[in-house]
């Protein structure tokens, strides 16, 4: 495997340890409220969306990078972000210095 596709497994995976799992694994009868496990719902819906690109193969680590700053612009602006802390789930804002130091890595 080259350098190129190594450093993206490595993105990915983090990201899939540290952001998508959690969220994608977290269960609806954790929530007390139907409001909240419908805002669940939403989250995984739209994290779905967010593995399959960042999933995808002829993606560079730059693209990762640039996708991940993507999704970071908007959870801090949108209602997803605000979701996503609302139900204590982890967000790309609080991975920010692991991931860029990960990608900076040689």
């Amino acid at each position: 495997m080259d350098h190129q596709k190594e450093k993206v497994k490595r993105l990915v995976d983090f990201l899939d340890q540290k952001v998508f799992n959690p969220i994608m694994e977290a269960r609806p009868e954790l929530y007390s409220s139907e409001r909240e496990q419908k805002k669940l719902e939403y989250v995984k819906k739209f994290t779905s969306t967010e593995i399959e690109h960042f999933h995808r193969k002829e993606n560079s680590p730059e693209q990762i990078r640039d996708m991940f700053f993507r999704e970071l612009y908007y959870e801090t602006s949108g209602v997803l972000g605000k979701d996503r802390e609302d139900l204590e789930l982890p967000r790309f804002l609080e991975m920010r210095e692991l991931f860029m130091g990960l990608f900076e890595e040689k």
